[in-house]
């Protein structure tokens, strides 16, 4: 049996940041209730390995809205190539060599400089690209459906 690795868990608030020659000083608030007993007896300058994880005011796990936007924007792409007009229309624009999902994708990826989808979860001028290119897509699509009803 492993040994178990002893841990000091609290829910805590960020109140401040500043920065010495040291590096960033991060300053965290918890309530009195909650502070470990075995974190205030640690003398200062005791190093510790840290992993926080954002919550909600509920305590659930939460996302950035960067992370959110990210998400997002991977099922956005997912879901364009395998709509057939989109994949139509990346053809007729040169951005797919033929009508397939895969070639939507392809096309995506090469429109948005990303070698893989799931980069657009932390690529920002990826995902702008990508909501450039949906948004042209829509454009044309509205356009072409208002000269169709006008003629």
């Amino acid at each position: 049996m492993e040994d178990e690795i002893p841990t000091i868990q609290f829910e805590c608030v960020k109140v401040g940041m500043r920065h010495s020659k040291e590096g960033h000083i991060l300053a965290l608030a918890c309530h009195p209730n909650d502070t470990p007993h075995e974190l205030l007896k640690d003398v200062l300058g005791q190093r510790y390995q840290a992993v926080l994880v954002r919550i909600d005011d509920e305590g659930q796990p939460t996302e950035t809205p960067d992370e959110q936007e990210g998400k997002i924007a991977v099922k956005v792409a997912g879901t364009l190539c395998t709509d057939e007009k989109f994949q139509g229309w990346m053809c007729f624009n040169g951005y797919a060599d033929e009508i397939s999902e895969e070639a939507a994708a392809i096309g995506v990826r090469n429109y948005c400089g990303i070698a893989s989808r799931s980069e657009l979860k932390t690529n920002k001028n990826a995902r702008q690209k990508l909501l450039a290119l949906r948004d042209l897509f829509v454009s044309n699509i509205k356009r072409s459906n208002e000269w169709k009803r006008h003629t």
